[in-house]
């Protein structure tokens, strides 16, 4: 942590753009290149000084609290030390309503004699978040009308609940009409969507749905068979007008596999060396749970590749090694997985998306 000087250090607001390049870099996104973010600072910033980050998204959110220090080029060359890290956020506009008076133009400089006053209104919020809900009227919480009223045929956007009551959100478009596009949530996904650093439609359409099998992408799409009663929102896709005989659930948005979750549809695999790509299921005893890619790794999860059956403790991995064999299939995305030799299935009956192929 830094050292701070003597002297009442003064407090700084700096906006960094483009907001979501900059909440990926900030968090750790490797894909993400520090070097292209833009860093508003105010001018006088200098050697101990405070100065919190703000991402310019639609509703502005506090991700860093930093001291400030001079870099190699002297004061001009400005350079920072981490002191707080906020990974999910705090909305500037919650911080505003604790102090009851606005933070001001941003990027900017607090007045001298209300800078203690503001870092405590970041720490109280910090440590008990403002609802979204309380921060004044949005544009999603007009009344629901007849005419905009969800259809029974889909749940929630967000977690495919269909036994809840459904709240309209607008989700903004980054342009300068200011425009926005309609989905309909449950209020748990809702309060999801007004997170102060908010999430992509994209994150947050169907999240909690499986990711693909073959690819681990976590873009699923809901498949919708026969005639739904309107267009279907974001997320789902129209599969066919016929429901065939295994009618899959899903599509992968990355790499068009279509699958179903219903396993038992699929002939189980009684000679493995006969074959060559199958699918399983991950064991339900995982026995490292904090091996790489844990979030990909979910007990009963499907995933797709070559079987490996009866493979001793030792040979692979060796840091789990407990004795006794595993069972391990080499999946499509070129991850290892434990699997339950029980749910070992052919994919005769899963039908590949356009331009793939299927492999033995």
């Amino acid at each position: 942590m830094a050292t701070r000087r003597t002297a009442p250090a003064r407090l700084h607001l700096s906006v960094l753009s483009p907001s979501r390049q900059a909440i990926s870099s900030l968090f750790g996104d490797g894909r993400s290149d520090f070097e292209d973010l833009r860093w508003d600072v105010p001018e006088g910033c200098e050697r101990g000084d405070l100065i919190l980050h703000v991402v310019n998204s639609p509703r502005p959110a506090i991700i860093e609290l930093d001291a400030v220090e001079a870099g190699p080029g002297g004061p001009d060359d400005l350079d920072f030390d981490g002191l707080c890290f906020y990974p999910d956020g705090l909305s500037v506009a919650a911080v505003e309503r604790r102090l009851g008076y606005s933070l001001g133009p941003l990027p900017g400089t607090v007045a001298p004699h209300l800078a203690a006053e503001v870092e405590r209104a970041v720490e109280a919020e910090s440590e008990d978040p403002t609802p979204w809900r309380l921060l004044g009227p949005v544009r999603c919480e007009a009344p629901i009308v007849d005419d905009d009223r969800p259809s029974p045929a889909y749940g929630c956007l967000g977690c495919d609940d269909y036994g809840v009551e459904l709240e309209r959100h607008v989700v903004d478009v980054d342009d300068e009409s200011g425009g926005g596009r309609i989905v309909f949530v449950c209020s748990r996904c809702h309060d999801r969507f007004h997170a102060p650093v908010q999430p992509s439609l994209a994150d947050l359409v169907g999240s909690g749905r499986p990711p693909c099998p073959s690819c681990s992408a976590r873009h699923t799409l809901h498949l919708i068979w026969g005639f739904p009663p309107g267009p279907p929102p974001p997320g789902y896709e129209i599969a066919g007008c016929g429901f065939p005989e295994v009618p899959e659930d899903y599509e992968c948005g990355d790499c068009a596999l279509r699958w179903a979750e219903d396993d038992t549809l699929f002939p189980q695999v009684t000679d493995a060396a006969e074959y060559g790509r199958v699918w399983a299921r991950i064991n339900a005893t995982p026995p490292h749970p904090e091996i790489e890619h844990v979030e990909l790794r979910q007990p009963r999860r499907l995933v797709m590749g070559r079987y490996e059956p009866s493979v001793p403790h030792g040979s692979v991995a060796p840091a789990w090694d407990d004795g006794g064999v595993r069972h391990l299939l080499i999946g499509d995305d070129r991850r290892i997985y434990e699997v339950d030799p029980e749910t070992v299935r052919l994919t005769e009956s899963a039908r590949r998306g356009p331009g793939s192929s299927e492999t033995k």
